[in-house]
């Protein structure tokens, strides 16, 4: 998936992180960061964001 965050529409939650499993979600400053290095590309972040902040660049997610 390779998301990216909107970064006006991240409001911290963190929800994206707890769900990631890869660990690939980090919160800093009231803003969740994804590395791609270890993004697996499941897609969870974006299903799990209750603020739609998190986008997918392949459209994988879509389907989910």
């Amino acid at each position: 998936m390779k998301g990216y965050v909107d970064k006006s529409a991240c409001i911290g939650c963190g929800m994206c992180a707890k769900k990631c499993p890869a660990g690939a979600i980090r919160i800093e400053d009231n803003c969740a960061h994804i590395d791609g290095t270890d993004c697996l590309s499941c897609g969870m972040c974006a299903v799990v964001c209750p603020h739609g902040a998190i986008h997918d660049r392949t459209g994988i997610a879509a389907g989910v």
